[in-house]
């Protein structure tokens, strides 16, 4: 009967071992293809840092990677720049956020930002979705101009919409 439980227990840490040896080795290998990907310069989601920058007196973006978020409370600033410009990078290297426009594809606007800001957005080409707290009373002028976005909606809070704030 010893020779029994014992045989049973080698059997279970035998099992035991081979199960976990089976995850990590996946989990292995999952790390193995992320890597390989960075060093082909395909950063892997998970890995990309925040980038944040200020853009009102108490309003902040961050950059996550693919989505940005802009909290805190209060306006975000009015950027300067001309809207019909065919010369983007002469008109719109101000924008804080210029050499990342191409990374951005979601928009999240939380709670206690109150005005988005004019041109903040626009030509950030790869913009697809867009939400908007119901804090926010106005958006600025062409602050999504030049964009094809997939999805917004805008609540009944907003009570100013800019001029050519989403014109595509």
């Amino acid at each position: 009967m010893g020779i029994v439980i014992i045989v049973g227990l080698i059997l279970g840490f035998a099992l035991l071992y081979s199960i976990t040896k089976s995850t990590s080795d996946k989990a292995d290998d999952k790390r193995k293809q992320s890597m390989q990907k960075t060093q082909k310069g395909l950063m892997p989601e998970w890995y990309k840092t925040n980038k944040s920058w200020k853009c009102g007196n108490n309003v902040i973006a961050t950059l996550y990677g693919n989505t940005m978020t802009i909290s805190g409370k209060g306006a975000m600033d009015d950027l300067q720049g001309n809207i019909n410009s065919l010369n983007f990078e002469a008109t719109h290297s101000w924008k804080p956020w210029v050499s990342n426009r191409d990374d951005i594809r979601k928009v999240v606007v939380e709670t206690g930002v109150t005005h988005i800001g004019r041109m903040t957005f626009c030509r950030c080409e790869n913009l697809s979705s867009v939400e908007i707290s119901n804090t926010v009373k106005s958006i600025g002028d062409g602050a999504f101009l030049g964009l094809n976005i997939n999805s917004v909606k805008i609540p009944s809070s907003v009570t100013n919409i800019g001029t050519d704030a989403f014109s595509y």
